[in-house]
């Protein structure tokens, strides 16, 4: 039996001489895995297209002997030539696909995931990219910021601070302490901008690398998992 499927791959495992196994994100944001015979050799067909990155649509084939796939043919959509030449583009992309051995119950995750590997391979600024994940994370894994009222008051007015340990905004009748107003608008449109419109970001890149440490130290302090990667990301977009 012949299975038709598109999807992204996100791991690759040599096996045996000169064969892969590889695990993809499908578009119904499942995870498949298949063999792919010789893919290991350079000069294999199967060699590109299954590297991590790789968006495709795929050909498996459902072996009668065990129920497991083999891939037979497959049609390149985006490899990451690009990403793989940048240093932050790929410590980004490891950081997203590191992230996906959590993250569960995501319909649109395929969605999210292939659009932001397309911004990284089209050259839009790795920083503001991750930013905006990590965004994502918070959101699903259920604590989200509250970046529209205080949230000791519920006042919309005068807004001077963002308390993480809190969870959210704070006015200035809760709190003697106060953060830049630039600070606090730019966290709140890393929460509310939609995906297609992160490539028309202009912002200070200094601002934005500080507020990525915040929120992940937010996640690390609220979130249900740690990400080896994100040292590594760290460093990278200094």
């Amino acid at each position: 039996m012949l299975l038709k499927i598109k999807g992204i791959v996100i791991k690759e495992i040599g096996y045996k001489t000169s064969d892969k196994i590889v695990s993809i994100l499908t578009m119904e944001s499942e995870i498949v895995s298949f063999k792919a015979k010789g893919a290991k050799k350079l000069t294999s067909p199967f060699a590109k297209i299954t590297m991590i990155g790789t968006i495709c649509e795929f050909e498996l084939e459902s072996k009668v002997d065990n129920g497991k796939y083999e891939l037979v043919e497959a049609k390149q959509l985006l490899y990451p030539k690009k990403i793989s030449k940048s240093i932050e583009s790929l410590a980004v992309l490891s950081f997203i696909i590191e992230s996906l051995n959590y993250i569960k119950d995501v319909p649109d995750l395929y969605d999210e995931i292939t659009y932001l590997v397309t911004l990284l391979e089209n050259n839009i600024n790795p920083l503001f990219v991750v930013t905006y994940y990590v965004m994502k994370m918070i959101s699903w894994e259920g604590i989200t910021l509250e970046l529209d009222k205080c949230v000791k008051c519920g006042s919309s007015k005068s807004i001077v601070d963002l308390d993480y340990k809190l969870g959210g905004y704070v006015c200035y009748k809760c709190t003697f302490s106060t953060k830049d107003n630039t600070y606090l608008k730019l966290v709140r449109l890393f929460q509310k901008i939609e995906k297609e419109n992160l490539s028309n970001l202009i912002l200070d890149y200094d601002l934005t690398y500080t507020i990525l440490l915040n929120l992940w130290d937010y996640f690390l302090d609220f979130g249900s998992y740690r990400l080896r990667s994100f040292e590594f990301l760290k460093q990278s977009l200094l």
